[in-house]
Parts: structure tokens; C-alpha cells; sequence
């Protein structure tokens, strides 16, 4: 994997690598969002290394509040750390194969007086704040110093898990999208499941970036299910988890159980059998006989209709003799739709979808 990247050595893209400075990068931001959101999804290896080292996961989402520079200029929580990408850039190793040697070249040229260059990837307000953060660096050699024995210290952690599964699972992931590219051209069809690479805003830098032999696929072997996408001069980075595979395919179990709760309650002949059902008593319909007569229908359609219900658990029967009637729950009804919302609109849990960088 290439150290130190310059235009005369780029050919067109994209190009398919593994980056252990990315790969701390995004180690930060799921350190900062665990910290803060303990319930919301992180790869394994986040929450083993938070019950081996609080003191240090600890660390890392303080580091900026104690110097005011944590939150946007709108007041949001910034999780990135987008001035160690900007100072790996600077200093010529954001793809650096070897993650010690590059974060104290990455600090050491934050030091350095230069302009925080373009981030086309980040809105105006994200540049701001990355911008503030260099500038504060280059000017306090103390937390400067400071910085740089963090980021080494947990390096020193995570270098364990990359190199007991995470440069494993990354060196598969940009196998496997290799073999895709010689099919697959088409990046959104080639990266499945990193939304940046849909999304209308992006394309021109994509483009561009592939055009110019700049545009790099970075097998995320940490990151899990995550996602990332940067954009620095001469560089377009698209991160790609190794697990991305496991999320979609859980997203689409999930949409297809809520589909299915929506398909119970989407005929307007079985809601209304529903909605007589729940107000079961001596004056309302309850036995397929008395349904089948106040709705019109043939007792096979209402039995039909009444299987489904059944099988989805929102009715009872009680047989009286040759007679069954049935009854319907209101907190049963309610439970099974908020199921289907949640099966749709769920966020925060470890079971959810995973975050994006």
C-alpha cells in the first residue's frame, strides 16, 4: 500500500487500498459517538476495548470540549477528527501503510503555517471548525503536544485489533472489490451500501476525482458497517466497512417483516373486520356468520380474512359449542403497528444500521 501519494504516480481509478490513518480517523468518531450514545451500534471491538480501557475511550471525546472547539458554529457536536486528515494530507501520508510513523508526521505538519485547504466533502460550517481546530494546533505547542501522545496512545490500542482482524477483514473487503471493478463500473453499484456515493451533491467530485486518477475506495477492516466519504485536494476517499454485506441484508429482513405487518392491515375490508372486532360485545359482529352478513361478503372471504388476522395475532377466538367468536385487543393492535413503524424508522439501537463518517 502506497506511503506517500504524488500526481505523477496516478492513473485512472478508482483505486482500491487499505489506510490504517483512516482507519484511526474513523476509530475516534465511533470512540466520541460510543461515549456519548453507550446503546447506539459500534463494531465489537469498540465495546471490548471500552471494558479494557475506559480511561482512554474517556479521553477521546474530551479532548476538544476542553478547549471549546467540540461543536459546530451552529452548536452541533462535530464527531469527526477532520484536522488529522487534513494534516495527514499535508503531510503527504493519508495513506500511509504504516499508522505510527504517519500521525507524527500528520501532527508535526499541523505545526507547519499553511491555508486549511478546500473540503468539498464538508459544508462551509464543518471547514470552519476544522479550520479553527489547525489553527488552534499550530499556535499551542502544549496541547499540540498533547494531541499527538493521544492519538499515539490509542493507536498503540487500536493497532492491536487491526492487526489481530482489522487488516485481515480489510485486505478481503479490497480483494473482493477488486474482482467487482473488473465487472463493475459503476461506483454505486461497485460500493453497496455507502450512501455518499448516491447522493446528486457528490457526483461532480466523484467524477472528477476518477477522471483524474484521485479518486481511492479505502476497505475499512475497524469501521464494521460504517461508511465514510472525504474530500481533500488530490484525494476523493470512499470508505467501504467490511460488514456493509450484513447491513443491507439486515435492512432488507427488516423491511420485509414490516411489510409484512402492513400487508395485514392494507386491505380496507379486513381493517374495518378489525375495527368491529375490537369493540366485540352483545351488540357487535364476532362469528364469521354475523361478519360475512353486516359486511356484505361470502363467509369464505371473511374466513379468509380472519386467518390472516389470526396468524398475524390480533384476534382471538372462543368457541361456544359449533360457534366461534372472536375478539380483537386494542393494546395488541397498537404493538403490532408500532412494530412495523419500528421495523421501518428505527435508529440509535446496536441493532440499527451503523454510522457514516
Amino acid at each position: 500500500m502506497p506511503s506517500e501519494i504524488g500526481p505523477e504516480q496516478r492513473t485512472a481509478g478508482p483505486h482500491i487500498t487499505i489506510a490504517p490513518v483512516i482507519e484511526l480517523h474513523f476509530a475516534l468518531f465511533l470512540l466520541g459517538r460510543h461515549y456519548m450514545d453507550p446503546d447506539r451500534w459500534v463494531p465489537a471491538w469498540i465495546a471490548e476495548l471500552d471494558a479494557a480501557d475506559r480511561g482512554l475511550v474517556e479521553e477521546v471525546p474530551s479532548f476538544w470540549p476542553e478547549y471549546g472547539l467540540a461543536n459546530l458554529p451552529n452548536g452541533d457536536p462535530y464527531g469527526e477528527w477532520g484536522e488529522l486528515l487534513v494534516g495527514a494530507w499535508r503531510a503527504g501520508v493519508l495513506l500511509a501503510a504504516d499508522a505510527g510513523p504517519a500521525i507524527e508526521r500528520a501532527v508535526e505538519s499541523l505545526a507547519e503555517q499553511f491555508e486549511t485547504p478546500p473540503l468539498p466533502s464538508e459544508p462551509q460550517h464543518v471547514w470552519t471548525l476544522v479550520d479553527q481546530r489547525v489553527d488552534f494546533l499550530r499556535h499551542n505547542a502544549a496541547a499540540r503536544a498533547r494531541y499527538r501522545d493521544l492519538l499515539q496512545r490509542l493507536w498503540a490500542v487500536v493497532e492491536h485489533y487491526w492487526e489481530r482482524q482489522g487488516r485481515r477483514e480489510a485486505q478481503a473487503t479490497a480483494t473482493e472489490l477488486q474482482a467487482r471493478l473488473r465487472n463493475e463500473q459503476d461506483l454505486r453499484r461497485l460500493v453497496p451500501g455507502n450512501t455518499f456515493v448516491h447522493k446528486d451533491i457528490f457526483q461532480p467530485q466523484i467524477a472528477a476525482a476518477r477522471g483524474r486518477g484521485e479518486l481511492y475506495l479505502v476497505a475499512l477492516g475497524l469501521g464494521g458497517e460504517g461508511q465514510l466519504y472525504w474530500a481533500l485536494p488530490g484525494f476523493v476517499v470512499v470508505g467501504v466497512g467490511s460488514g456493509v454485506g450484513d447491513k443491507l441484508a439486515r435492512r432488507r429482513e427488516r423491511a420485509e417483516r414490516a411489510a409484512g405487518r402492513f400487508k395485514v392491515l392494507s386491505d380496507p375490508t379486513r381493517l374495518a373486520i378489525l375495527a368491529e372486532l375490537l369493540h366485540a360485545d352483545y351488540h357487535n359482529a364476532t362469528t364469521v356468520t354475523e361478519l360475512a352478513s353486516l359486511f356484505g361478503l361470502s363467509q369464505p372471504t371473511v374466513s379468509v380474512h380472519m386467518k390472516m388476522l389470526r396468524e398475524a395475532g390480533l384476534v382471538t377466538s372462543e368457541r361456544d359449542g359449533n360457534q366461534v367468536s372472536y375478539r380483537a385487543a386494542d393494546a395488541t393492535l397498537r404493538e403490532f403497528v408500532q412494530g412495523a413503524l419500528e421495523e421501518t424508522l428505527r435508529k440509535g439501537s446496536r441493532l440499527p444500521d451503523p454510522p457514516a463518517a
